[in-house]
């Protein structure tokens, strides 16, 4: 029989790989309008639910890891998006 948490981990890993799909063709579609607010708001919430899901005596290194996989890659298009704006300011 599988363990309990096998199929909670199995949909962060599908839960994970949606996200940084997200993130990756929201940050190759910056100059479109509103999406940089939708992915600091989707990072914020990612954020979020790691920081609610760290009290869960069910969370291990794997949903840490399944975790990080989208914040990472959302950390990389918001550092991408405020460099933008701030070239954007100054020119």
């Amino acid at each position: 029989m599988l363990p309990k948490h096998f199929f909670q981990n199995t949909f962060l890993v599908e839960a994970s790989a949606t996200s940084v799909f997200t993130a990756v063709w929201t940050g190759l579609s910056i100059g479109l309008t509103g999406l940089g607010a939708i992915t600091t708001a989707f990072l914020i919430l990612l954020l979020a639910v790691k920081e609610v899901a760290s009290a869960s005596e069910l969370y291990d290194e794997v949903s840490d890891s399944t975790l990080n996989v989208p914040i990472s890659a959302l950390l990389i298009v918001f550092a991408a998006i405020v460099l933008m704006k701030t070239i954007e300011i100054l020119y």
